[in-house]
């Protein structure tokens, strides 16, 4: 899935080769990001990031070094079993697994670690879909954070400042 983009990233070269552009802003975007994380726990602050689980910023070396010397907690989840829905080919919305991962310094991120329980079906989040006679990518539609995980986040949130 990784590689449909047509670009060079692979789980041994997770920056890509410096070739394609985008790839390139994108991982200057990552390293500004893992600088101010880096910044924010020096300085006590809390902090935390979210990526696809499949993503390769995950096998970034800095990535993995800063999430050693953070010391940052984990939290693997299935974003159908906060609510994640899509609509099918015949704009029926259901369910989208969308594994995802959050880590960072903030405690109680752990709370928001769910897996799929496989109770229900999936729509793939790939290709496209007409939703009210417009054509989006179902990825763009799985791109907003459900109701419950928002809760769930804030939540976690509201539980590492409060006794």
């Amino acid at each position: 899935m990784q590689n449909m983009n047509k670009g060079t990233r692979t789980a041994e070269q997770p920056l890509g080769d410096g070739t394609v552009h985008r790839e390139n802003v994108g991982n200057e975007i990552l390293h500004r990001t893992l600088y101010l994380c880096e910044l924010l726990h020096k300085h006590g602050s809390f902090f935390t990031l979210e990526n696809p689980l499949s993503s390769f910023a995950w096998k970034i070396p800095r990535m993995r070094k800063m999430l050693a010397a953070c010391r940052c907690a984990v939290a693997d989840l299935d974003q159908c079993e906060y609510g994640l829905k899509i609509p099918d080919k015949f704009g029926i919305w259901g369910l989208a697994k969308k594994p995802t991962k959050f880590l960072g310094t903030m405690p109680n991120i752990g709370f928001l670690a769910r897996k799929c329980s496989k109770q229900h079906d999936h729509i793939a989040v790939l290709g496209g879909v007409k939703v009210q006679g417009k054509w989006q990518k179902r990825s763009q539609l799985a791109g907003s954070y459900p109701k419950r995980l928002c809760e769930a986040y804030a939540k976690a949130f509201e539980h590492s400042f409060t006794c």
